[in-house]
């Protein structure tokens, strides 16, 4: 049969068949991350000593495992090593094994990445897209790079560069069933970030334990992430924009809005966002928005009158909204005309405005507005109420 974790235990401490032994799985140190050792509900987690030897076979000799020559190696002393590309290296463990003969020990290689899923997992990606981890590995191979979803330190999602995509066979995997219906096959050794923000190995949950979710909505064709140490739905390309500063791609720009290159609100992969000026980026976007049927585009510019007539008289019906609206757009009126940093805006507008309001055109425009307001008392009322 095989021998469960607290066998392991009672063997290291009582008889020292593990020396050094670790009762717990060890994950951090003081000095930052490490590679996991110690006791699990998986078997035990050997540390491998300082010392090396590099397999490069620069003289190419014949490879005997059971004589090795020596010339095929270099040796090497350090807390790290790199390991060529299709090589491998050789090292002892800390730990020295007292194994029963009536024991059998199976040894298997431990990777550094998170080979802890099986293919056919589906991963969120910041794209919209949810490719299955064979998916990625193949990408992968030809360069493809990944964006996906994390949990920072305060427990805030944000977006997070998806390194080297692998995949584990299903022989040493569990089957997890969520409440959904749906599985998901893991190492035991893989950690679940639970509801609570605590982290708990596949191995150890439970019925009834409450995995933290991820939720993504679309809100006028952006995707929302909902933020579950915060209670609200927040931007996606507004945590890739993040990912980007945070990485030195762009820079705040003040007065700057967040553009989608591809023009695709749905593909917030961080290389497909830029800052542009406010300002231009609302003219490019209204370009293509409002470009009437006889152009070639879509717009309607009497459904969108009649729409906009349709939201107001909605606004108007919420006497705390409409109030608020009303004095948002007073200060921004105020603003406009009073701010020095609009005072180029200003002389643009003045200046375009005198060459289209003829004398003509102004003296014009005064009889309509004069027999607009004499001819309608629906409209004098209006005016008097405001």
């Amino acid at each position: 049969m095989i021998q469960p974790d607290w066998w392991i235990r009672k063997k290291a401490l009582e008889e020292g068949m593990i020396e050094p032994f670790a009762d717990r799985q060890v994950r951090n140190s003081e000095n930052g991350g490490i590679i996991s050792y110690g006791v699990s509900s998986f078997g035990y987690d050997l540390r491998a000593a300082r010392e090396w030897k590099i397999f490069v076979n620069a003289f190419s000799t014949v490879v005997d495992p059971k004589n090795f020559d020596p010339r095929a190696f270099i040796d090497f002393e350090g807390d790290e090593v790199i390991i060529p590309p299709n090589s491998f290296v050789l090292a002892r463990s800390v730990e020295y094994l007292r194994i029963p003969d009536t024991v059998m020990v199976v040894a298997l290689g431990k990777s550094s990445y998170a080979r802890c899923f099986s293919g056919n997992t589906r991963v969120a990606l910041v794209d919209g897209s949810s490719p299955t981890l064979e998916q990625m590995a193949h990408r992968a191979e030809s360069g493809e790079m990944f964006w996906g979803y994390s949990l920072n330190q305060y427990g805030r999602v944000v977006v997070t560069l998806l390194d080297a995509p692998r995949f584990i066979g299903r022989d040493s995997l569990l089957e997890i069933q969520l409440d959904n219906g749906q599985t998901i096959e893991a190492t035991p050794d893989h950690q679940f970030i639970t509801r609570d923000g605590r982290a708990v190995m596949a191995a150890d949950l439970r019925p009834q334990d409450s995995l933290m979710p991820l939720y993504r909505n679309p809100y006028r064709g952006y995707e929302m992430v909902y933020q579950p140490n915060q209670g609200f739905l927040y931007p996606t390309h507004r945590l890739a924009d993040e990912w980007n500063l945070e990485h030195g791609v762009y820079a705040a720009t003040p007065n700057s809005h967040r553009h989608h290159i591809d023009h695709n609100r749905r593909n917030n992969n961080p290389w497909n966002l830029e800052r542009m000026d406010a300002s231009a980026h609302i003219r490019l976007h209204n370009a293509q928005s409002f470009l009437p049927f006889k152009d070639g585009g879509d717009f309607d510019p009497e459904a969108h009158g009649l729409a906009i007539k349709d939201a107001y008289e909605q606004l108007r019906q919420d006497d705390v909204r409409y109030r608020a609206y009303r004095d948002q757009q007073k200060k921004k009126a105020t603003d406009f005309w009073t701010e020095p940093a609009y005072e180029e805006a200003r002389a643009n507008l003045r200046a375009k405005r005198a060459s289209f309001y003829t004398p003509l055109e102004r003296e014009l425009q005064r009889q309509r507005i004069t027999a607009a307001y004499a001819n309608n008392p629906e409209l004098r009322q209006k005016i008097a109420d405001l």
